[in-house]
């Protein structure tokens, strides 16, 4: 029979390094690594460009064919906004998250008009 001895240590270290992806996995349900959507709204032209994850809830969801563009806004504790996406409107009411790039349809003297977030994933 042939066994299978680990060196000292590294099973500790097996098992540090599960725990670590274990708590990475369950990040955005425990808020770790969210992006308050007030904090964007309030400063949208820092964030111009970035990848954020935001969390919140459906408040409206819009389709408009002739421009084919699809929009939805969600709402947290810190504010609204709307978000792009070319995946199925979600249901209103429903809690997500977003996974997206902040994008602005202009910046003029530092100030933003018409900030959004493009969403590349949704959980």
């Amino acid at each position: 029979m042939l066994v299978h001895r680990m060196r000292p240590g590294a099973a500790s270290l097996t098992m540090a390094a599960l725990s670590v992806a274990l708590l990475f996995a369950g990040c955005d349900k425990l808020g770790i690594g969210l992006t308050p959507i007030g904090k964007i709204t309030k400063n949208p032209s820092s964030f111009e460009g970035r990848d954020v994850v935001i969390r919140g809830t459906v408040v409206e969801s819009n389709k408009i064919p002739f421009l084919n563009v699809t929009v939805f806004s969600i709402k947290d504790d810190t504010g609204q906004i709307t978000v792009t996406t070319s995946l199925d409107l979600p249901p209103q009411g429903k809690t997500i998250t977003v996974k997206g790039k902040v994008e602005n349809v202009a910046i003029l003297a530092g100030k933003s008009f018409g900030v959004s977030v493009a969403e590349r994933e949704r959980r």
